[in-house]
């Protein structure tokens, strides 16, 4: 699972750590073995709990508002999947650090656009848009040393 930072930020904190990741936009928080987590509002007046099988895609975002973009990879559970155990359960990658912001922001732009329509082969594209995300997350990790 993938949390992605449209625009605004937000505070991410994983099961059993004390402390959150605060987020700003174009940041990426991954999630490789379903690790339960908190998302929040960095800015509290503003905050809405949800459950999260409530979240829909809708066309209005306010300007005031956090906007992510979440996604998912799917494995087959049944086979060892070496890059998935390379990595520690949840990474933080910070996009202004690690990628080309021109590229990334096209990828972005993409992948809202296809997602948030069914046009012809659009589940294609963003499948595999979701599969170059995850090389991009696995790459940032492993220049994190």
């Amino acid at each position: 699972m993938f949390h992605l930072l449209l625009h605004g930020q937000c505070d991410i904190t994983p099961e059993g750590e004390q402390s959150p990741h605060t987020l700003p936009e174009g940041d990426i928080f991954f999630i490789a073995r379903g690790v339960e987590h908190v998302i929040q509002s960095i800015d509290v007046d503003h905050a809405e709990n949800l459950p999260a099988k409530e979240y829909a895609l809708t066309n209005g975002l306010r300007a005031d508002a956090t906007g992510i973009l979440c996604g998912t990879f799917e494995c087959d559970e049944n086979v060892r999947n070496p890059l998935l155990d390379a990595l520690p359960s949840s990474v933080v990658v910070k996009t202004d650090v690690h990628s080309d912001p021109n590229w990334m922001k096209h990828l972005i732009a993409l992948l809202v656009a296809e997602s948030g329509h069914e046009s012809v082969g659009s589940n294609i594209l963003v499948e595999q848009l979701v599969d170059t995300f995850f090389i991009h997350i696995f790459r940032s990790y492993l220049m994190l040393g």
